[in-house]
């Protein structure tokens, strides 16, 4: 408990300070974060360098926007490589216990796809 909510307890609610600086932040912040935004909006997070935290970023990302506005958010991972959104997002035993087996990929799903030029 900080010192402002022991002062408010201590005198029985009589003395509020209002809200820490660190709240007022949070606050503005999340204002930000929730202003209506008009239509549908696509985001895409990408280098062609490996390791830098894309799935990391994109996973945040849509967890904040899920959480602080609750939009539908729709995360696509066409990484082929290991360590793929969903692993990262609900641990990889959950996900062989939803899709047990070899599950198809986008990657996959696109380069099987013949081509039509």
């Amino acid at each position: 408990m900080g010192a402002r909510a022991l002062l408010y307890k201590a005198s029985a609610g009589l003395i509020n300070l209002g809200p820490a600086e660190a709240e007022r932040y949070l606050g503005q912040l999340l204002t930000r974060i929730r202003t209506h935004l008009t239509g549908t909006h696509n985001v895409t997070v990408m280098c062609l360098k490996g390791g830098i935290g894309k799935t990391t970023t994109s996973l945040g990302l849509g967890l904040t926007l899920a959480k602080y506005r609750a939009d539908q958010v729709l995360g696509l991972d066409m990484n082929p490589d290991a360590g793929d959104l969903a692993d990262r997002a609900l641990g990889h035993d959950q996900v062989e216990a939803i899709s047990p087996g070899p599950s198809p990929t986008f990657y996959g799903l696109s380069v099987s796809i013949p081509s039509t030029t």
